[in-house]
């Protein structure tokens, strides 16, 4: 299932980046455990660490861990492409 998002990340207590939009994809497996990722792009003047873990908060609830997987330039930004690492919850 894919969903567009608007978030905040944050690095412990303090917010990085705040209203990003992007795009959410949630796997379940026949287990019914959930795998998701997802991407958003930036403009270049914003930053963020490849491999970094940071939170990520949904503007609709949840929250969940994410790692910074791969980070590629656009004509229109940085597209930033990240992988959760626990619950989306």
């Amino acid at each position: 299932m894919m969903e567009q998002f608007v978030g905040s990340i944050y690095s412990g207590d303090t917010v990085l980046l705040e209203d990003i939009k992007g795009s959410l994809h949630i796997e379940t497996s026949e287990s019914r455990w959930k795998s998701w990722h997802g991407s958003f792009e930036l403009d270049v003047k914003r930053a963020i660490d490849l491999g970094g873990e940071y939170l990520l908060k949904l503007n609709n609830g949840p929250k969940g861990k994410v790692i910074i997987k791969h980070k590629q330039i656009t004509g229109s930004g940085i597209n930033i492409e990240f992988q959760g690492t626990g619950p989306l919850a």
